[in-house]
């Protein structure tokens, strides 16, 4: 029997459209949690085999650094070494740049931050320079996104739309459940921009987290806004790094060992969580959820969150 899977939403103009929803209201889920565990999974199955041929069989260098990653990193050099309150030329001012989102995060439970150091430790001292680890502070899941891609004053007006009241009921969401989804059954992934820990929903309780995202998402529909999302998957990861450089990556027999030793990380991945539960996550137990407003692609702290909710 195939096993049920849902295509992914790429990004668009502002709608009304509830995507998480229509793949539990699918005639082959009914939001069934053993069905929404299967259509994460098979997105995933179907991306790792896809990247793992683009490294592995490719006779050329797949890795593509991370251009703005590049520049902004350059940026937050030239801000830590300003002086005087030096004014930030144009080109720096990412708040009048369309490159900002308003987004809502959960962040890692310690455990899972423990496994994710590990991880980073492994592939960096494998791959080297051409890798930027995330910062701990800055890990994070996004949950749902409200708005992508604009000035910050833009995403304040939808913010303004949305009304604080409904999205602290949106925050807050999680703290009302009986039982707070989970996610576990970790793989590490990677693409040609970076590395990410990918998790599936768990199935207990029946509330998964894509239960959570639909409602969530429905709830700021409520308020009468359009919503433009980006590119959104049946996925639930956190990215632990990204290439800034792809020397590493030149030949053909360094790109077969990354991939063997992402292979042997996830054979061992899957032995863990057959039998450590330290490997689920509790959504939203060890920290609530965040409202993250303003150039947040590589991630931020939780201290600059323009919200939390209740845990």
């Amino acid at each position: 029997m195939t096993a049920f899977s849902f295509p992914a939403l790429a990004a668009g103009p502002p709608s009304r459209r509830n995507w998480y929803k229509e793949l539990l209201d699918h005639p082959d889920c009914a939001g069934n949690s053993a069905q929404v565990q299967e259509a994460y999974q098979s997105h995933r199955t179907q991306y790792f085999t896809a990247q793992v041929k683009a490294f592995g069989l490719s006779d050329v260098n797949p890795v593509t650094p991370d251009q703005a990653l590049i520049k902004y990193l350059e940026r937050q050099e030239r801000l830590s070494s300003s002086i005087n309150g030096t004014p930030l030329a144009t080109s720096d001012d990412l708040d009048a740049q369309e490159v900002n989102c308003l987004v809502i995060w959960t962040r890692p439970p310690p455990p899972i931050i423990a496994l994710i150091h590990k991880l980073q430790n492994r592939i960096a001292s494998l791959v080297g320079p051409d890798l930027h680890v995330i910062p701990t502070n800055d890990l994070h899941l996004s949950v749902i996104e409200l708005s992508h891609r604009h000035s910050v004053a833009q995403l304040r007006s939808v913010a303004d739309e949305v009304g604080i009241a409904r999205i602290q009921q949106i925050l807050d969401l999680i703290s009302t459940l009986a039982s707070k989804p989970e996610l576990g059954l970790p793989q590490l992934n990677f693409d040609k921009m970076g590395i990410a820990l990918n998790f599936l929903p768990l199935t207990e309780p029946p509330y998964t987290y894509h239960h959570l995202r639909s409602d969530m998402h429905a709830l700021a529909l409520e308020s009468g806004v359009s919503i433009d999302m980006c590119y959104t998957a049946p996925s639930a990861h956190v990215t632990l790094g990204r290439f800034v450089g792809n020397a590493f990556f030149d030949s053909k027999g360094a790109r077969e060992e990354f991939v063997k030793v992402v292979q042997e990380v996830n054979d061992d991945l899957r032995r863990l969580s057959e039998s450590d539960d330290g490997l689920k996550w509790v959504v939203g137990e060890s920290a609530s959820l965040e409202l993250q407003l303003g150039y947040l692609k590589f991630g931020r702290e939780r201290e600059k969150a323009e919200a939390l909710g209740r845990a």
